[in-house]
């Protein structure tokens, strides 16, 4: 009995997916060097064609960044809770942001 698999014809990878799997091996790259670095991983997101963008908690070491001139504040305002200001730096090729309640 001849036994005749069909065969599935592998359609070409979008450039969009290339594109995507790419951001998100470094998303998890730098959510890894964070993570040896002391932050906590709050949130991630990601847009074909966007920087990847990684979300820390507030803590010390933001702060640090800041004052060795390697981390910047670039938002403030009032919002619901308070006044707030956001602050971001660089890992991989992707941007880390925070945000400050109180300020």
């Amino acid at each position: 009995m001849l036994n005749v698999q069909p065969q599935i014809a592998q359609a070409p990878r979008p450039r969009i997916n290339e594109e995507m799997m790419r951001g998100a091996m470094r998303i998890a790259l730098t959510i890894e060097q964070l993570t040896q670095e002391g932050f906590v991983v709050i949130g991630i997101e990601y847009s074909g064609g966007a920087k990847p963008t990684v979300q820390v908690q507030t803590c010390p070491l933001c702060r640090a960044l800041v004052e060795r001139g390697e981390a910047t504040y670039y938002r403030s305002g009032r919002g619901e809770r308070g006044h707030y200001r956001t602050g971001q730096f660089q890992r991989n090729g992707c941007r880390v942001l925070w945000t400050e309640q109180g300020h």
